[in-house]
């Protein structure tokens, strides 16, 4: 198998009983197999227990101490560290050798395992790429939100400002209202004042008018001298009825 030597995983995976079930280690330990045992820290009683189970074997003996060392270690019971032990009892040819002792299944699990990595690790590094490019999305709109609010704290601030001169205005307008209210009730208080007194003022000058006309037609040929003379005082109290009904017209005109 190519790039075996090479391959540096595979010392740090653990040894199991199918492995060396199928690839026959115990057959390449052979009577060394106390050997191994002594570097895989078994004591002597322990050697001795094992080879009084297993009788004659070698091979039975070897797999014993196999077994019992990959249960008492567990995940430590590594393939580098079992090489490592057969380079010690001189058995460098098979220790080389061990980390392509692995089955096919195994080494198709294992580039199955890869890809499946690979694969993660590629769909990770599309899905970082798609955060990245979401983040800068997610900036570009909080500058665009954060401006959008600035402009309307600054439109609310005007507004603000804009009711408060309406305000102040209409308070104005108000005020000024009540005042020409209260001097709508003076003018309309005078004019009918004025209206009051314009009428009497006619009344009296329909009076004149009409004792005027009465003097006139019973008294024309009597007292036509009496009347030439007092004449002249009765003109004057017409022009001022006259001129005054004329200024209150022009007032209440105005009014």
């Amino acid at each position: 198998m190519a790039g075996c030597s090479s391959n540096k995983c595979s010392g740090k995976l653990q040894m199991t009983e199918e492995n060396i079930n199928k690839r026959l280690l115990s057959e390449q330990i052979g009577n060394k197999w106390r050997d191994l045992a002594r570097q895989l820290k078994f004591t002597e009683a322990v050697i001795d227990t094992i080879e009084s189970d297993k009788g004659t074997s070698t091979n039975e003996c070897c797999i014993a101490v196999i077994v019992r060392w990959t249960n008492q270690k567990g995940e430590d019971a590594t393939i580098g560290k079992f090489a490592e032990a057969l380079k010690k009892i001189g058995l460098r040819n098979v220790a080389e050798k061990l980390p392509c002792l692995l089955s096919s299944e195994e080494n198709d699990e294992m580039e199955s395992t890869i890809y499946e990595i690979e694969k993660n690790c590629k769909q990770l590094r599309k899905e970082h790429h798609q955060l990245q490019v979401r983040k800068q999305e997610l900036e570009k709109e909080k500058q665009s939100m954060t401006k959008q609010l600035q402009d309307s704290l600054e439109e609310s601030q005007k507004l603000r400002t804009r009711i408060q001169e309406l305000e102040e205005e209409l308070s104005r307008v108000k005020q000024q209202l009540h005042e020409t209210s209260q001097e709508s009730e003076e003018w309309k208080t005078r004019t009918l004042k004025l209206e009051k007194e314009l009428a009497e003022i006619r009344e009296d000058k329909s009076e004149l008018d009409l004792a005027e006309n009465f003097d006139n037609s019973a008294r024309e040929d009597d007292f036509e001298d009496t009347r030439n003379s007092l004449a002249p005082g009765r003109g004057d109290t017409e022009g001022e009825i006259d001129a005054k009904l004329k200024d209150l017209d022009e007032l209440l005109r105005k009014m």
